[in-house]
């Protein structure tokens, strides 16, 4: 997981149309998204602690950004030349300060409920091997993003029977979805040439000594 954007890391890129950052990123560098003109939506997980100067300088069609972290230090002229912006963030946030101190929309954050249909696991019958058994989890939902839409927990249980994958909603989602898996017990193997005692090799002399 990306923790830091560094300086200029992305900068000019007009390619760029959206961003989505979990919430591992924690700082976003200095001209890190520079004269991106083609980025349009940026949504950023709760741990960002702060955004540098001219962040997000030149970037024109930037017109949403939504930030879940509650706070955030701001660098000078963040989204400068952003006309169009509108922030989201949650009312207890320093985002929404920001905003009303530098002109721009300020929206909340409305959470969204996440559906238990949309998730599930791609493989649900498994072999004991005695060692951690991770089940992947699929979502069918279009533009759902892990560790930042939903995060997953899982049991970390190899040994045989049922278990069950958590989908927790996060950020700009409430919900809650459980997923189930079965292992099953090893079954052992034994060949016929070990089942079998040979007496090939035993000799009997019944003859006089």
């Amino acid at each position: 997981h990306v923790n830091v954007i560094g300086d200029r890391a992305f900068a000019g890129c007009s390619a760029l149309k959206s961003v989505t950052f979990n919430n591992s990123l924690l700082t976003i560098g200095w001209r890190a998204f520079v004269d991106c003109t083609g980025l349009e939506t940026v949504r950023i997980g709760n741990n960002l602690t702060g955004i540098s100067n001219y962040a997000f300088l030149g970037c024109s069609a930037l017109n949403k950004v939504v930030i879940n972290a509650n706070v955030t230090q701001f660098g000078e002229e963040v989204f400068a030349d952003n006309e169009n912006l509108i922030i989201y963030a949650n009312n207890a946030s320093s985002a929404k300060e920001y905003a009303a101190n530098n002109g721009f929309t300020y929206k909340s954050i409305v959470k969204k409920e996440m559906s238990e249909k949309w998730f599930k696991l791609e493989k649900t019958a498994y072999t004991w091997t005695g060692q951690e058994i991770v089940p992947k989890v699929l979502c069918t939902k279009s533009g759902i993003v892990d560790y930042y839409d939903y995060e997953v927990l899982y049991d970390y249980d190899a040994g045989a029977g049922t278990h069950y994958v958590e989908v927790f909603g996060i950020n700009e989602y409430d919900g809650y979805a459980c997923l189930a898996y079965k292992i099953a017990t090893a079954t052992q193997k034994i060949s016929a040439s070990c089942a079998t005692k040979s007496t090939a090799s035993s000799k009997f002399n019944l003859g006089a000594k």
